[in-house]
């Protein structure tokens, strides 16, 4: 009986490994969680212009696959030209943003005071301030 096969989305991101999806898409890999400093063999990519140089080929296949009112890491890393979400309470002295960024928030903080860690805007509070989110 003749079957109709189907091609994944995942297939049309051809020279792209499932890690290195994953992450672009959220920022590490399962292997790596939850600190992906490049350099350990977890690391999905040669080094960080491999990594930009799969981002800029795929990018438009992986922002179809999150959709418009989300952006993977790759673009918080890359394209994002809007810099860091907002602060809305908190103590902004405790993010060690020299230690790097995540989303557009930093990737550790100093928690000498649990009670004063920076709450930070939403991804959908950012992308609307911005206007990039799609309208429904």
């Amino acid at each position: 009986m003749p079957t109709t096969r189907r091609i994944t989305r995942t297939a049309r991101l051809e020279g792209l490994t499932s890690d290195q999806k994953y992450h672009l898409l959220k920022g590490f890999t399962l292997l790596s969680f939850p600190d992906p400093y490049f350099g350990r063999m977890s690391y999905p990519f040669q080094d960080e212009d491999h990594r930009r140089q799969l981002w800029e080929q795929h990018k438009a296949e992986l922002m179809k696959e999150v959709g418009k009112n989300y952006r993977p890491a790759g673009w918080w890393d890359y394209d994002n030209k809007f810099g860091r979400r907002r602060i809305l309470s908190g103590d902004p002295s405790m993010c060690l943003w020299e230690k790097g960024e995540r989303f557009g928030t930093p990737r550790l903080y100093n928690i000498e005071n649990l009670d004063q860690i920076p709450v930070f805007e939403t991804q959908r509070q950012f992308l609307k301030r911005h206007n990039l989110m799609e309208e429904k």
